[in-house]
């Protein structure tokens, strides 16, 4: 069986078997609804939810990237001469691994999932040019057990 599916306008598919399928659901199933309890049984904030909650998650083999173009008003690429991400809870930087071509740069991809795993932060993407900051854009990232995604910032950033 493939099933596919969209999250942030990249279609994934996955290969499973009706078993293996069965066996995911009910993994969500019990992860969604532990989470239901936890959330609903505390006021306080929430610690992270423990990496042995994601044990046994099968995920699919795709690699996530979160990206932002960058662009000048006219919509002409803008080519960077340093970015990176800093975590602001923490005031890590993070210099991606990947480098893509063009007006499209990395923020976060999931060599960082497991350091997010199961929470959502707020992270900024950093770019200069020329020795002057032009770029200071603010996200609010997240990871499941097996991928990192953006809940909130431009896809594409225009340079003024």
């Amino acid at each position: 069986m493939v099933n596919c599916f969209s999250q942030n306008g990249i279609i994934l598919a996955a290969y499973f078997t009706n078993h293996q399928m069965n066996r995911v659901l009910k993994a969500l199933f019990c992860a969604t609804l532990s989470l239901g309890l936890m959330s609903a049984s505390c006021s306080r904030q929430m610690e992270p939810v423990p990496q042995k909650l994601c044990e046994g998650i099968m995920c699919t083999a795709m690699f996530a990237m979160i990206t932002a173009q960058v662009t000048d008003q006219n919509g002409q690429a803008v080519v960077l001469d340093e970015y990176y991400t800093l975590r602001v809870k923490t005031g890590e930087k993070i210099t991606p691994q990947q480098q893509l071509t063009g007006d499209t740069y990395v923020i976060l991809d999931d060599s960082y999932q497991k350091s997010l795993a199961n929470q959502s932060e707020d992270f900024r993407f950093v770019g200069k040019k020329n020795g002057a900051t032009i770029v200071n854009e603010t996200y609010r990232l997240s990871a499941d057990c097996c991928h990192v995604k953006k809940e909130s910032g431009n896809a594409t950033v225009i340079v003024k």
